[in-house]
């Protein structure tokens, strides 16, 4: 069994190799899923900018999007559920219909077992298909994170710009039980 966290002790080259391994495979699967599979699994192009806005500046309407997800809920891991992130949530929400400018159909909530990575990274993908420049767009995320370690090494996956040179991971529903459902912050 291979584990991301940190800490001291010997692991064993053999469980070093296969995560290098199932790490490579996991981010190969991980960038096709993010760059070539939509909701409706049709291509995605993320630099292309919104429908809405050819050259970045607007449609001269300010319209309100929020994205809010709240894991709560780890699969398998129940000591680290935490109740509270989805109350929150919810509470954010009827905060936001509470105000004027926001809308029902402008916010999308992930939260609990559907709060995956595929989940997660759809929501992102559905906010950044409908705002443009003169929109303004929320994203909250609550959930447990930590820095990414082999053994007691950081990683720094490519591009390398953390400055302490260790990657920090926010924990999806699987992402106890399974160390590679996570995002990182280079995603």
């Amino acid at each position: 069994m291979c584990y991301i966290v940190s800490g001291k002790g010997g692991k064993s080259i053999m469980k070093r190799v296969l995560f290098k391994r199932i790490l490579i495979l996991c981010l190969s699967a991980s960038f096709f899923t993010v760059f070539f599979v939509t909701p409706s699994f049709g291509t995605l192009d993320v630099k292309t900018p919104s429908l809405k806005s050819e050259n970045g500046l607007g449609d001269g309407v300010t319209e309100y999007w929020a994205l809010l997800v709240a894991v709560g809920v780890y699969a398998k891991h129940p000591n680290e559920n935490r109740p509270s992130m989805l109350r929150e949530v919810d509470n954010l929400y009827n905060t936001l219909l509470g105000s004027q400018p926001w809308s029902q159909d402008h916010i999308r909530i992930v939260k609990g077992e559907d709060a995956n990575v595929l989940n997660i990274l759809r929501g992102l993908v559905w906010l950044n298909s409908r705002v443009d420049g003169d929109d303004v767009a929320l994203v909250y995320i609550t959930t447990h994170g930590f820095p990414l370690y082999l053994g007691d090494k950081p990683i720094d996956l490519p591009p390398r710009d953390e400055s302490d040179g260790c990657d920090e991971a926010l924990v999806t529903y699987w992402g106890f039980e399974r160390p590679l459902a996570i995002i990182w912050d280079d995603e």
